[in-house]
């Protein structure tokens, strides 16, 4: 018989036996351990199967009245060569475990079963599905391209702003060492084509929780403008990770002359680039401790010191602005902006057609949210805690237009007297706001009255934007020796 006959008749046992025992590395005992690991892997493969077609099938059908007893199936003894993951075992950290994981938690609190889920668009069953913000399960290659052609949820037809967190969960950044100077831009880091178009400098203007307001310039113009990086090894949940590109969709859709306008946007698989409007005069904050009394509209440059109170031809200036903002926020864009503050309100030194005065410009929407049917409200409440609505403070009702309008009374008051009517701030919950004749013997009547109509602690009384636009307060002109 010839070699290759004799090895054709040879079973495919006694070929692996041949091939370990002509090996010096191998024998017997290992050989006999490898088939019984095997062996051991297809046990838990029909085990997992078994399992995991019991606890569908469970919340597929009704229930009997008097269920059978039924057995649990054993588990098959685990091999000890097996590595079992633990809290310090590098695989058991990776995303797409802990991702896993997740999912199988919120599916077994929320619909009593583990695996498997049914997929939204495609009916398929699968472990690998994502949850998404209405709670249907989507595979990811699915969901990437029905958020990418579809404007709605394929089950419960919402908008498919629905869908983005577990969209975004799929392209989340691994995390990487960020870089400690903001001048690796100038090095293509974020974008070929930003580099095209703008140059930025190392002055900071401004820095928050996770982003960095610098310098800029445009190319094509000349003009400045505003760079922030958003840092997204710094969001640290999907949730920031929406609000961030949600500050992005608000502002792109914006255009009025009180708000900042936004430019340009560019994303890198670190950053997030926002260019926009750059404005030199400092926040409201900063003119409340430098400005001097006495001087010029637009001269602030004393030194920084504790807050004074403002003239009111500047606070009706201000007011005038952000409350043209408003309007148009909540009666053209449907937009809240959720955090108004002395220092996110910008003041620009331009003049304007009545005198040398300065404009206000509304900007930082990191918490804006979008009032259109359908579109997810906040469940966390967000925004400075010192200016914040008390029915947000008692988490009686979600960020509504009436929650912006007690924030603008509350930098008005502080704005006028240079300090808040509420101490401690949460006692806004239970006191009404105070009006002292002694601090405000400078505040004409209609400044008061327009104070007492924002700050009531019942939305539904609270003076609306429209309101505010028409109050006589705002309506008397600007003064030039303010």
């Amino acid at each position: 018989m010839s070699r290759a006959a004799r090895s054709s008749s040879m079973s495919v046992a006694q070929q692996l036996h041949r091939v370990h025992s002509d090996s010096a590395l191998s024998d017997k005992s290992k050989l006999h351990t490898a088939s019984r690991e095997i062996e051991i892997a297809k046990q838990w493969a029909d085990y997992r199967k078994q399992r995991v077609l019991e606890s569908y099938g469970q919340q597929q059908q009704e229930p009997p009245a008097n269920p059978p007893a039924k057995s649990t199936p054993t588990p098959p003894a685990r091999a000890a060569s097996v590595p079992i993951l633990t809290r310090r075992c590098s695989r058991h950290a990776s995303s797409k475990q802990k991702l896993l994981h997740a999912s199988v938690a919120i599916a077994k609190a929320t619909h009593g079963f583990m695996l498997p889920y049914v997929c939204s668009i495609c009916d398929a069953l699968g472990a690998t599905c994502m949850i998404a913000a209405c709670g249907h399960y989507f595979h990811g290659s699915c969901i990437v391209r029905w958020v990418g052609s579809h404007d709605t949820c394929p089950t419960c037809h919402r908008f498919v702003d629905m869908l983005m967190p577990a969209h975004l969960t799929l392209h989340r950044p691994a995390l990487r060492k960020s870089f400690s100077s903001f001048t690796c831009v100038r090095n293509n880091f974020f974008d070929a084509d930003f580099d095209a178009r703008y140059d930025v400098t190392d002055m900071l203007l401004g820095k928050g929780t996770y982003a960095s307001v610098y310098l800029g310039r445009e190319k094509a113009s000349n003009a400045l403008v505003a760079v922030k990086r958003v840092l997204k090894t710094g969001l640290k949940s999907d949730v920031e990770n929406v609000k961030a590109l949600e500050e992005i969709a608000v502002l792109h859709s914006l255009h009025h002359d009180n708000i900042v306008n936004l430019h340009a946007a560019f994303s890198s698989p670190a950053h997030y680039v926002l260019v926009m409007d750059h404005v030199a005069g400092g926040t409201l904050e900063d003119w409340m401790h430098t400005w001097v009394p006495g001087a010029s509209p637009t001269d602030c440059r004393g030194t920084h010191g504790p807050k004074r109170p403002l003239s009111e031809a500047i606070v009706r200036c201000v007011l005038r602005d952000v409350v043209s903002a408003l309007v148009y926020l909540h009666t053209i864009a449907f937009v809240v902006h959720g955090d108004i503050k002395p220092g996110n309100i910008l003041m620009d030194t331009r003049h304007h057609h009545d005198g040398c005065v300065p404009v206000a410009k509304l900007c930082d929407f990191g918490n804006a949210i979008r009032m259109f049917p359908g579109l997810p409200l906040p469940a966390e409440v967000s925004g400075s805690f010192g200016y914040m609505a008390p029915e947000l403070l008692c988490h009686e009702t979600p960020l509504a237009p009436p929650t912006d309008m007690w924030s603008i009374g509350l930098v008005a008051y502080e704005a006028l007297v240079a300090f808040t009517p509420f101490y401690p701030y949460n006692s806004c919950t239970t006191e009404a706001a105070t009006f002292p004749p002694r601090d405000f013997k400078r505040v004409s009547a209609s400044g008061v009255d327009f104070l007492q109509k924002l700050l009531v602690r019942d939305p539904a009384r609270r003076m609306t934007a429209k309101e505010a636009a028409v109050h006589p307060f705002l309506q008397v002109p600007s003064c030039l020796c303010a």
